[in-house]
């Protein structure tokens, strides 16, 4: 399956995608925000990203 890099700021959303995705037999990494999510970037590799648009400091779009 999938390593997937999930990057919100609200720890609901986080835990849910976490838990749906995971039940589908994808690896979850999970990030608060874009600085955050850079640095797991960084260290590790990812099948695919889902990043929230709309978030302080930096953008999903920015990331």
């Amino acid at each position: 399956m999938a390593k997937i890099l999930t990057v919100d700021d609200a720890p609901a959303v986080l835990k849910i995608l976490n838990l749906v995705l995971t039940t589908e037999g994808h690896e979850v990494t999970s990030a608060s925000n874009g600085m955050e999510a850079l640095e797991k970037i960084e260290n590790s590799k990812f099948d695919i990203g889902i990043f929230d648009v709309n978030m302080p400091g930096m953008t999903g779009i920015e990331l």
